[in-house]
């Protein structure tokens, strides 16, 4: 609320620009300082690692999912992907965060020299993750049972747009002003993903 959601979006696009930006440089660079001039010595033995080690075969799961994202992000802002499919594909982040996770704590330099640090970076991994839960998951049920809607029509305004009629058991728990912009979640086969 106190941003708005234009503010929030264009933030939460260069965040994701930045994000991937850092994470290609991390590979990149740390690649490339271990054998310069190399290629196929580092593909062989970068393929070897991944196979090896159970971090960094999330970690090369987890760099794939981001792209993953990356792509369909570009997609549907050239209009040639739909939204729905979009955002299922968008929901991989959370998977690339936890999956990079053990990458992190388990190669990091500074958690291995530094107890603290790493207790610190857990701490607030799994402070996040509880936010991220109650903020993306938890409130959305809390906040059905807060309101308990149900459709009780929908109406097609032309081939691709529809209005949907909603019933609330509580009408009076409602806090809105005409005009006002609200995300619903419709928790029903085919439109949860809407």
């Amino acid at each position: 609320d106190a941003f708005g959601l234009n503010s929030l979006l264009k933030a939460h696009k260069w965040f994701g620009i930045l994000s991937l930006s850092a994470v290609l440089a991390h590979v990149s660079l740390f690649m490339g300082s271990l054998y310069a001039g190399s290629l196929s010595l580092m593909f062989n033995d970068y393929v070897n690692a991944v196979l090896t080690w159970a971090d960094l075969k999330k970690a090369a799961l987890a760099y794939a999912a981001l792209w993953a994202v990356a792509i369909t992000s570009a997609l549907i802002k050239i209009k040639s992907m739909q939204y729905r499919y979009w955002y299922i594909i968008h929901l991989l982040t959370y998977g690339v965060v936890v999956l990079a996770f053990g990458h992190q704590t388990a190669l990091g330099k500074t958690f291995l020299k530094n107890d603290f640090a790493k207790i610190y970076w857990v701490v607030i991994f799994f402070a996040t993750m509880a936010v991220v839960f109650y903020c993306r998951f938890l409130r959305i049920f809390i906040n059905y049972q807060r309101h308990k809607f149900t459709v009780s029509a929908v109406i097609p305004n032309n081939k691709d747009t529809f209005s949907f009629n909603l019933k609330f058991k509580y009408p009076q728990k409602m806090n809105f002003q005409a005009g006002q912009f609200a995300k619903f979640i419709i928790l029903q086969r085919g439109l949860w993903h809407e």
